[in-house]
């Protein structure tokens, strides 16, 4: 496998965006003819090109998120930026805690540990059961199904350890931690505070991170 694709069936968001992008061409090249054959103000019709072409650029990329393999590695594809990681450098993909800002967002994704250099967030986030497919363009994320976040993740993991197979390298071990988001006191008042940093305890200890004693004296921490 030489280029990059998505190892995963596409969720239902993915598949919105696509049509909204074809939808979207075909309506602005109606509407720009239209406007030509009747003679419309040239500073209309070239506002009209500007706003259809970023348009249509943002949907593009929306129709893009997700997360790409090949045989050169794994891609992550955001809105705004694209990072590149080579099997090599690769040291896990596993669960982390979705973030926005530094923000916990109280949500999974599917992040990437390197060997050496920064962990990548992917855009893709683990959906709520009653919402699995719930797609928010403007943090730039895709938030699907809880099956579906699954099998992406499942799917990721094993092209990884296929790669290590092949090339006579070690399938890591899991990772135990967990990310932990950077809290900004200044960005959330102080009870969303408290309580955004209660739930990453509660999750971390009942994925087993934090023992019994741990969890009881941090949460005790917290709300003293």
């Amino acid at each position: 496998m030489t280029r990059w694709e998505r190892p995963y069936s596409l969720d239902l968001a993915t598949v919105k965006a696509i049509f909204g992008l074809v939808v979207g061409i075909v309506a602005c090249g109606g509407i720009g003819y239209e406007m030509v054959a009747n003679d419309a103000p040239s500073w209309l019709v070239v506002l009209l090109a500007a706003i259809a072409t970023a348009g249509i650029l943002v949907g593009g990329r929306r129709s893009m998120l997700g997360v790409y393999v090949s045989d050169q590695g794994i891609k992550s594809r955001s809105l705004l930026n694209t990072t590149m990681v080579p099997w090599e450098n690769v040291r896990e993909i596993g669960n982390g805690l979705a973030t926005i800002g530094g923000l916990y967002m109280g949500r999974d994704a599917i992040v990437i540990h390197r060997l050496d250099g920064p962990l990548v967030q992917t855009p893709v986030q683990r959906g709520d059961f009653m919402r699995p497919f719930t797609f928010r363009p403007e943090l730039g994320r895709l938030a699907t199904g809880p099956k579906h976040y699954d099998d992406i993740l499942t799917s990721l993991r094993r092209h990884h350890e296929s790669w290590c197979e092949r090339h006579g390298r070690p399938v890591p071990a899991p990772m135990p931690q967990l990310v932990i988001a950077p809290v900004q006191p200044a960005r959330i008042s102080e009870p969303r505070q408290q309580v955004s940093q209660l739930h990453v305890l509660k999750r971390l200890h009942e994925r087993g991170v934090l023992t019994d004693a741990e969890f009881e004296r941090q949460s005790a921490d917290l709300e003293a």
